[in-house]
């Protein structure tokens, strides 16, 4: 900043208003923490495969499927979880993402209801954001932000 003898002041923002410009565009494309949010829950998805803390299968599952007695429900062969986790059905915009599952039986997994052969398949959760989901793609957002402030900033120096 300079002043002028005859009143008026000069301000040299030395490329701060174009760090800032190009700070406000990364706004509008969000893929980035959208990614890094993207991978944060796919682990946490596989995490709920893993711990598999769903109803068992029932007696006329295994009755129709005697192959899974013994099994983990949505675990025996890993393609539900494979579906989701691979990130291959995910959809990228600049401004959203859908994580979500290839398979038509992912719906009936996660919602419940009955099969073609006329069993009942109750309700497993597993696409859905927790609490602790919640916190950890604020932080992610967060440290985004806190990222594009720092490039403007170290511009000062």
């Amino acid at each position: 900043m300079a002043n002028n003898h005859d009143g008026r002041m000069r301000v040299e923002l030395n490329g701060f208003d174009v760090r800032m410009l190009k700070a406000a565009g990364k706004l509008e494309d969000l893929k980035t923490p959208l990614r890094r949010s993207e991978t944060y829950m796919e682990r946490s998805i596989g995490n709920r495969f893993r711990a598999a803390a769903w109803v068992p299968l029932s007696a006329a599952t295994i009755r129709i499927h005697p192959h899974r007695a013994g099994g983990k429900p949505l675990n025996d062969t890993g393609a539900l979880k494979q579906s989701i986790t691979s990130g291959a059905a995910n959809k990228l915009s600049k401004k959203k993402l859908a994580i979500r599952s290839g398979l038509r039986k992912a719906n009936l997994h996660h919602h419940g209801g009955r099969t073609s052969w006329g069993t009942f398949v109750p309700a497993r959760p597993f696409l859905y954001f927790d609490n602790v989901d919640k916190q950890m793609i604020q932080r992610v957002f967060d440290d985004y932000v806190d990222e594009l402030v720092r490039e403007v900033n170290n511009g000062n120096r």
